[in-house]
């Protein structure tokens, strides 16, 4: 990634070690280059290289997940942060200046900023124009390094781009790689075309060769009138990055070697020629935005006060990304091979088919992206997205549909990364502006968390003395550590920002902590975080589990509850098109919209219940994509509803009536395309079976189930519902996490669950729906040592009920369980069905604090009131959940 950044194709002086910006160097010297390389090359799986701007300066003994490589670059103790004390520093070659991802070694050219500013352009244009830049012209400078995706960003936003640049070079440069439709050094011509595409309504882009000191006032004086007008010249560095107005380059080029603070003074009275420019174009109706170059700070020191009317363009349109822990993440494919990529864009579309923004974006990038060094990619995914695909990517790597490692990384302008007064951090709700620790505490976290290199610099994007930042970059090679770390590190990096802005009092980032469990500390406390204290009438439980529900279905099966009064059995009903494969048909003919508006209500009910946790099944779907609706479905509710919700892939819920004269073309679809599809797009968390005579025996179970680990997913059991099948001994031969009905389950299963760590869930509601006149051996299981839970398997046609209450007042009827066992079976037991026993389950310091209230007197009521709904508040992770009284149907 080093020699990446300094490929011909992606740096700017390559020859000089300058990757972007003015001076943001890879590395500070040719031979710090040559030395780190080296060093690299030599580097154990228990040491970590250690870079001071630039130069490698030490390898010491760590562990093999800590970082291979820690980066400091051009940091400065605050007293002594100006360019005029860097420079210094620089001449006498003790410093370098990094930049943001030029001195990380994560730069991938000029598409590294393309998203974010289609993203900033479409944001403005959704905020001002109705969604589209059609036929609106967006003014702007510079097109180096980061100003040369404007042009780009714009068209793909259907707007036309009409970009001032110095640099006849840098132009053609753009021309070249199609960032750039067309170029003049006439603003008559220049004005001509972009009137044209407004008159049609045509995107185009146009690189007008020039000097914006001059051009834009000169703009001014002629009336004509943007509707967006911004910049992204280098105006962040007046010595290097921004040419006075009157000089050429060579003239330039000259004045700064032989008198830099004459430069210096000239560039700032240009620059503030160029803002007084904007200023009047914003007062002439066009839409104004710093986009973070610090060109208003330069300004206003050169003495435009008003500078600062021009708002900048993170508070404008980028914080709510920020709250959402969205921001600039990227991959590049070590291989070289397009078609490395090209199957990365193909997982990123299948795990979020929903998002249609990313899918436009995608595909415009595939179309329109000219790859820069090694073929990469960005787009902006936010909290929980990034650690999906950061796995998923390295699974691809390690079943070999990607021929080399991925390297993962960002920006340093994300969402918790940067302290930066006059662009990231700008106009902080409470006032946090210029707090820099939120930057050095997510270096400190990424490298608990296993990245592997870690960077911290001072001064990217708006000079010396303007920001701190941090980076971070892990690579995907497709090993189960690097999964590890993966998810630790892409789960933390933007889990630090939600928490940074739900710390500033941001409500989408308060939201996004709690739907994504990232504890708060100074809001775990109820009391606190509501302002006042809560008094509690009846009694505290933990948040009760519901560990087995098929909440995703639409009509009840009305028709065959009536079938079972007139004396007709479970398989009878299911051989005449009843059961599951009624609700089969009806899934496959609903939209993903209708199922989700009727679980949406569902959920809401089963929380009101006092469900916190839901486990939610597919199953009436049985074809790939049926199946596939579903579990998107359960991801959507996920992300929106205050419950947990825990997806379970069950494709072998019955055999579909297409594959009913070849089962095991069924069992081989299971295994060889929809466990690989289910788990690709990460939609579930475990795989069940539903191991039952007549429907998948033992030996198709073990071998849908051994598939499914195979992929990483856990497993679960259908057990011994209405006849013996061996399914309880297979549960706990595979170490399964549940068993579950269970009410036909032999000694043998009984003795193998209690010497197993598989949890018994049994379902009382259904077996007494069904009419069995028989319950699973609820006492013989404890008595033997077996771990029991109690759940609603809620669904549409053996098990109506929405309540676990009931369920417990049915456990200790029918089951002959004692209450507090009833208590253990709906939290701790239930928890441990699910996997996750360690944070939730129980009232104790470290869990998730879902809690219940019940408005009785004696806490044994809870499983007393048959078919009262006692439950009187409900909390998910210290959050107060409002009543629903929604529909169900």
């Amino acid at each position: 990634m080093l020699m990446n950044n300094l490929d011909p194709d992606v740096a700017e002086r390559p020859q000089d070690l300058v990757v972007y910006g003015g001076t943001g160097k890879a590395a500070r010297d040719w031979p710090s280059f040559d030395a780190i390389c080296r060093t690299l090359q030599t580097l154990g799986d228990e040491e970590t290289l250690i870079v001071q701007s630039g130069k490698p300066v030490g390898v010491f003994t760590t562990h093999a997940d800590a970082p291979r490589v820690l980066i400091a670059n051009a940091n400065l103790v605050g007293r002594f942060a100006t360019w005029e004390v860097f420079r210094d520093l620089e001449r006498r070659g003790l410093i370098m200046y990094g930049q943001m991802t030029a001195g990380s070694w994560i730069y991938i050219g000029t598409q590294g900023i393309l998203q974010g500013t289609y993203e900033t352009f479409g944001a403005v244009a959704k905020a001002k124009f109705q969604g589209s830049l059609r036929g609106r012209i967006v003014l702007t400078g510079g097109l180096g390094g980061m100003g040369g995706a404007q042009p780009l960003a714009a068209t793909m936003n259907e707007g036309i781009c009409l970009a001032v640049e110095v640099d006849p070079a840098r132009v053609q440069r753009r021309l070249e790689t199609r960032y750039l439709d067309r170029s003049t050094a006439s603003i008559d011509e220049a004005l001509a075309w972009c009137e044209d595409a407004r008159r049609h309504g045509t995107a185009v882009s146009i690189g007008l060769i020039g000097n914006c000191a001059d051009v834009l006032p000169e703009l001014v004086r002629r009336g004509f009138k943007p509707d967006v007008v911004t910049d992204q010249t280098s105006a962040h560095d007046p010595l290097n990055g921004y040419i006075p107005a009157g000089l050429t380059l060579t003239a330039a080029a000259e004045l700064r070697r032989t008198s830099s603070d004459d430069y210096v003074r000239r560039a700032r009275a240009s620059i503030a020629a160029h803002v007084r420019a904007m200023l009047a174009f914003q007062a002439a109706g066009a839409v104004a935005f710093d986009y973070g170059n610090n060109i208003r700070t330069e300004a206003r020191d050169a003495g435009v006060a008003d500078a600062f009317a021009i708002p900048g363009f993170v508070p404008e349109y980028i914080r709510p990304l920020f709250c959402e822990g969205k921001g600039p993440f990227r991959w590049v494919a070590l291989s070289g091979d397009p078609a490395d990529l090209r199957r990365t864009d193909e997982l990123v579309l299948q795990l979020f088919p929903d998002n249609n923004h990313l899918r436009r974006w995608i595909t415009l990038a595939q179309e329109r992206v000219t790859f820069q060094g090694l073929p990469a990619r960005i787009c902006w995914l936010g909290q929980g997205e990034r650690a999906r695909f950061g796995v998923a990517l390295n699974d691809l790597v390690r079943r070999g549909e990607l021929s080399a490692p991925i390297v993962i990384g960002r920006d340093h302008l994300d969402t918790g990364s940067v302290a930066s007064p006059f662009r990231e951090t700008e106009a902080m709700r409470d006032g946090s502006d210029a707090i820099a620790d939120w930057a050095i505490l997510n270096a400190l976290l990424n490298t608990a968390s296993g990245a592997s290199w870690v960077s911290f610099h001072h001064g990217g994007g708006v000079g010396i003395g303007n920001s701190l930042h941090a980076g971070q970059v892990i690579v995907a090679d497709g090993t189960p550590a690097a999964g590890k770390r993966l998810e630790r590190v892409l789960t933390n990096d933007p889990g630090l920002g939600v928490a940074r802005h739900a710390d500033a009092g941001y409500p989408e980032a308060i939201e996004m902590a709690r739907r994504h469990h990232i504890r708060l500390p100074m809001s775990e406390n109820l009391a606190a975080s509501s302002g006042q204290v809560v008094e509690i009438n009846g009694v505290m439980f933990p948040g009760f589990i519901d560990c087995h529900t098929h909440a995703v279905f639409g009509a009840p099966r009305l028709d065959d509850q009536e079938r079972r009064a007139l004396g007709v059995d479970y398989k009878a009903i299911a051989a005449a098109g009843g059961g599951i494969l009624q609700s089969v048909r009806d899934v496959r003919a609903r939209s993903a919209a209708e199922l989700e508006a009727l679980t949406r209500s569902r959920l809401a009910q089963l929380l009101a219940h006092g469900a916190t946790t839901i486990e939610v099944k597919s199953g009436y779907g049985l074809e790939l994509e049926a199946e596939l609706k579903q579990l998107r479905v359960i991801r959507r509710l996920a992300d929106e509803l205050p419950a947990t919700l825990v997806p379970t892939f069950l494709g072998a819920h019955e055999v579909p009536p297409e594959y009913r004269g070849n089962r095991a073309a069924y069992v081989q679809l299971l295994c060889e395309e929809m466990i690989p599809a289910v788990a690709r797009e990460g939609l579930a968390k475990s795989c069940d079976v539903f191991c039952e005579p007549g429907v998948f025996t033992p030996a198709e179970s073990r071998q849908i189930l051994e598939a499914a680990r195979a992929h990483g997913l856990a497993v679960k059991l259908h057990a011994d519902e209405l006849e013996g099948s061996g399914g309880a001994e297979l549960a706990a031969e595979l170490g399964a996490l549940s068993a579950d009905h269970l009410g036909s389950v032999s000694d043998g299963g009984i003795k193998a669950l209690a010497a197993s760590s598989t949890v018994a869930v049994l379902l009382p509601a259904t077996m007494i729906f069904l009419g069995r006149k028989s319950q699973a051996p609820a006492r013989r299981l404890i008595e033997a040592g077996a771990a029991v839970a109690l759940a609603t398997d809620y669904n549409p046609g053996t098990s109506p009920t929405l309540s676990l209450p009931l369920v417990m007042t049915l456990g200790v009827s029918q089951l002959g369980l004692r209450h507090a066992e009833t208590v253990t079976a709906v939290t701790i037991n239930a928890a441990a069905a699910l996997g996750l026993a360690a944070d939730r389950g129980q009232i104790a310091p470290g869990c998730i604090a879902d809690l219940v209230v019940a408005a009785v007197d004696d806490w044994r009521e809870i499983a007393y009131w048959m078919g009262a709904n006692v439950v009187s508040a409900v909390w998910t992770a210290g959050s107060a959940c409002p009543p629903r009284t929604a529909p169900i149907s």
